[in-house]
């Protein structure tokens, strides 16, 4: 297995993590029809899901 540096794993679990723990949120704002917020809510979890693809093919 690839040996990563400190940095390269701490971004691993935080992107991962926050890309995790904002799924919920974006059914809770569907849910109530806010739509706006979904969005936002969809593309930060979006955002952190390509920086965490991009750190663990790197």
């Amino acid at each position: 297995m690839f040996k990563r540096s400190p940095k390269e794993s701490l971004i691993l679990v935080f992107t991962c993590f926050t890309s995790i723990a904002i799924l919920p949120f974006i059914f809770i704002r569907v849910s109530q029809q806010d739509w706006i917020t979904a969005t936002v809510d969809t593309i930060i979890s979006c955002g952190m899901a390509i920086i965490c693809a991009y750190v663990a093919l790197l």
